[in-house]
């Protein structure tokens, strides 16, 4: 992880994550967000592995005809996209433009 403005390439190029800002506030707000983000995969996993299977079994015996069971899954999908969107909501913690940082 690289911090601030830098000239060290080495530095820079070596670094999975480049924060163009000094402060360590900013270090706080990355690591909430990648929270956010494994938390959200997960429940995409759950969602879409609850869903499918309640639909796979469904479609088994036969109470979901195919057309049914192909509509039961893409609402599972759009449920996972959904859910996904709430990454890009603004909230407090997101990391705002600076100029300096432009």
């Amino acid at each position: 992880m690289s911090i601030g403005r830098t000239k060290a390439d080495l530095a820079v190029k070596s670094s999975d994550i480049i924060v163009m800002r000094d402060d360590a506030a900013s270090l706080i707000v990355i690591l909430e967000k990648g929270k956010k983000l494994i938390r959200i995969i997960k429940e995409n996993y759950a969602w879409a592995i609850g869903f499918n299977t309640i639909g796979i079994v469904l479609a088994t015996v036969g109470i979901l005809s195919p057309w049914l069971a192909a509509l039961f899954h893409h609402i599972s999908s759009v449920l996972v996209v959904l859910n996904s969107a709430r990454l890009i909501r603004n909230d407090k913690t997101s990391l705002q433009r600076h100029p300096e940082t432009d």
